[in-house]
């Protein structure tokens, strides 16, 4: 008994000290420089209006670090158009497709990556802006948008070649739910 109560105070104190040990500490801005990357300011986010992304990349040779770039943004302004058109999917889904949400989800999901894919092919170059570094390096950075409004035609035109979507598909309701959705980028959602 006595060898449990002395194991345990030897635990606790471990555990305190190691608690106490990981307290986080509190730097001072001085020691530190606030670093500004170029097509970080409003008009290069995704808004209402527009799916924005900027991608960004380094190497020894200028231009493969373009097309890495290019690449980058292009795989990021993707990933934002997909996640937006399953959070619209979904909730139309839920609050339109009575009974029917699952397998309205299950027959959209196919047609996501092609919309996505044709969305790629309507982009816009925002900019582009290389750097050399003193030992040779590139880093160039790439902004680029795609109109919100040709993401709803392709949704719209895919869903109009699918018999089984469109007959669970309310134009105006969709459309509704498309726009609510993309307002939240200006509320900061």
């Amino acid at each position: 008994m006595r060898r449990i109560l002395i194991f345990s105070s030897l635990a606790l104190f471990t555990i305190m000290v190691g608690c106490k040990a990981k307290k986080a500490t509190i730097q001072s801005t001085e020691d530190m420089v606030e670093i500004k990357e170029p097509f970080d300011s409003k008009e290069f986010k995704t808004d209402d209006k527009n799916f924005r992304a900027v991608g960004v990349a380094n190497s020894q040779d200028l231009s493969f670090c373009k097309t890495k770039s290019s690449t980058d943004a292009k795989a990021k302004l993707a990933a934002t158009i997909e996640t937006k058109i399953k959070m619209v999917n979904d909730k139309f889904a839920s609050e339109y497709t009575a009974g029917k949400s699952q397998e309205y989800r299950d027959s959209f999901k196919g047609i996501t990556r092609e919309i996505v894919n044709q969305s790629l092919n309507e982009i816009h170059e925002l900019g582009v802006k290389s750097f050399k570094a003193k030992d040779g390096t590139f880093t160039v950075y790439t902004a680029i948008e795609v109109n919100k409004d040709n993401i709803y035609k392709s949704i719209k035109n895919k869903i109009s070649n699918d018999q089984k979507l469109r007959t669970d598909f309310e134009e105006e309701r969709y459309k509704k739910t498309f726009d609510e959705e993309m307002n939240k980028f200006d509320n900061g959602n």
